[in-house]
């Protein structure tokens, strides 16, 4: 059996790093969270443009004043092609894909740091568990 300065010194190890750990994972929760506000005004900001431009074709009359896209089909195809050919809404829309992204591998990371304070902790309780017993 390993001497009590021994025992000692890793349980306080485990200790550090479980505290370490717990830190990473709030601080990456955050992270997380943040990014996933900011990706709810994003769509947001894509939903107004969508709306300006759909209520922008909605208004357009000819000559003599008559809607310039008397059907849905028409107003549909138009809506797109207005979107299609905007720069900002291509933006928006690229950079919500990459916060999908960035959201995703916060995920993966905050994963990743659960099962590491897991094994951690379980490592701490054997040690507890073998300095009470013995």
């Amino acid at each position: 059996m390993a001497d009590k300065n021994t025992v000692r010194q890793s349980i306080t190890n485990f200790i550090v790093e479980l505290e370490r750990l717990r830190t990473a994972m709030a601080q990456q929760t955050l992270k997380r969270q943040r990014m996933e506000l900011k990706r709810i005004i994003l769509d947001r900001d894509i939903v107004t443009f969508e709306v300006n431009a759909a209520y922008n074709i909605a208004v357009e009359v000819n000559s003599d004043n008559k809607p310039l896209y008397p059907n849905e089909t028409l107003r549909k195809s138009a809506i797109q092609k207005a979107l299609d050919v905007s720069i900002d809404y291509q933006k928006m829309i690229k950079l919500g894909d990459q916060m999908k992204k960035k959201i995703y591998r916060y995920r993966c990371e905050e994963e990743i740091l659960d099962l590491q304070i897991k094994k951690y902790e379980s490592l701490e309780r054997l040690y507890f568990s073998d300095i009470e017993n013995g």
